[in-house]
Parts: structure tokens; sequence; C-alpha cells
């Protein structure tokens, strides 16, 4: 059998100097924000993900809708696919116009209706709807020429003249 001998070997002593600590402490300081910097930057990025899957930023620009949406109010619009099969009348929606420009407006009438509107003289038209073989009249409170915002105007086709919708088309009123 074969001894053997372990001798120790002196070794320096680290250096314990107060400078070392606080360049110590420093780091350990500097993890710790990096850390927590890292979750919250994990967290916000998570949360920015999910919201523009399904939602889109709107920005409204105009008080065509108030008092329901005010001119620069800033919301979220909900673009899922299965939200399209949902739009009912009074949804408000984010569409594009045929001037290529985005509007939100509210939905009156549903493909496959009629719609006629009739001048009501200057302070508000009746609209009536048909639908399935059933008229009713869009109750609506009157609002008076001088109070309404933006033009006064039915787009491309005319009063007392009905309007009837595709299957894929929608009447939206802003």
């Amino acid at each position: 059998m074969v001894e053997t001998t372990l001798e120790k070997l002196e070794l320096p002593e680290p250096p314990n100097t107060p400078e070392l600590r606080k360049k110590a402490k420093r780091r350990k300081l500097v993890d710790r924000i990096l850390e927590v910097t890292f979750v919250v930057l994990m967290l916000v990025g998570t949360f920015y993900l999910f919201v523009h899957s399904y939602y889109t930023s709107v920005w409204i620009d105009g008080s065509s809708m108030a008092p329901t949406l005010l001119n620069y109010e800033y919301g979220l619009m909900n673009t899922h696919a299965s939200r399209i099969n949902q739009i009912k009348r009074y949804s408000i929606i984010v569409a594009v116009d045929n001037m290529n420009v985005t509007v939100a407006k509210r939905v009156i009438g549903l493909p496959g209706e009629t719609i006629l509107i009739e001048d009501g003289g200057s302070n508000v038209d009746t609209i009536t709807i048909t639908a399935n073989g059933e008229t009713f009249v869009l109750d609506e409170t009157p609002i008076p020429l001088e109070k309404r915002f933006g033009t006064y105007n039915h787009g491309v086709f005319a009063q007392n003249e009905p309007l009837v919708l595709g299957e894929d088309e929608y009447f939206l009123m802003g």
C-alpha cells in the first residue's frame, strides 16, 4: 500500500477591502434591477401582444358620433373574425368609406333590409326599415339641423327613394 501525504498549501487571503465590498454590493443591486426590468418588459410585451392580436387602436377624429363618441377619443376595436358575425342593429363599428377614410359609425340597417329616409322638414328625417316583411320606424330623438354636427347629407342615394341592402352590406349612420 502506498501512503500519500496531503500538504496544505498556503494561499494568500483574498483582499477584503471596503472597496471590493462596495463593488460587490453595487453588482448585486445592478443584477437585481436588471432582473426586475426584464420581468416588467416581459409582462408588458405579453400584454401588448395579447391586446394587439385581438384589438386595434382607434382614434376618433370628428364629432359625427357625439355624444356617444367624442372628437379625439381613443379606444380599442375588437378585430377577431368571430365578432363580424355578431354585428347587430345599433352596434358601433369601424369601417372604411368609399374615400378610403376610416370612420366609426352606428349600424342602422342590416343585410337584405330596405331603408327609406323620408324628408321630415328642417328638424328630422323619418327612417323606415323593412326587414322580412316587417316595417318599423327607427326610434330616434329628433335633432334640429342647427344642432347637428358635421354635414347634412345622405351619401349616394336620394331621399324618399328606398335603398335595398345586399347580402354583405350594412347601412351606417353617425
